[in-house]
């Protein structure tokens, strides 16, 4: 009888491990949640700062062309900063996207 009673209490020992395990599980969950809101909210702060940049440059552009008649910045300098920039921002939406919301662990084992 001695050793039915212990294997009862190694039963709910393991019970009791796996409950924590869960809580831990998600405790962790809820904290990758709060980084992701955390750093979308982060990536859209760059992001609307760096458009907001761009439209400061090309109204500076279009009042100075209005104003003196001649260009601000080049025609060439104008196409590369819109081409790296926006292909900057893309690229880092891509990369933030994929690490934030990616698949998770579970997922990926599967």
């Amino acid at each position: 009888m001695a050793a039915r009673g212990h294997g009862c209490l190694d039963a709910l020992e393991r019970q009791s491990l796996d409950y924590e395990e869960q809580e831990e599980k998600i405790a962790g969950l809820r904290q990758d949640r709060e980084e992701r809101k955390t750093y979308a909210r982060l990536y859209y702060k760059l992001v609307e700062r760096w458009v907001c940049w761009l439209i400061v440059l090309l109204l500076a552009q279009g009042i100075f062309m209005a104003a003196a008649k001649r260009e601000f910045l080049s025609d060439s300098v104008m196409m590369m900063t819109l081409g790296t920039t926006t292909a900057t921002i893309v690229s880092i939406l891509i990369a933030v996207g994929k690490y934030l919301f990616g698949e998770s662990k579970k997922e990926k084992s599967r």
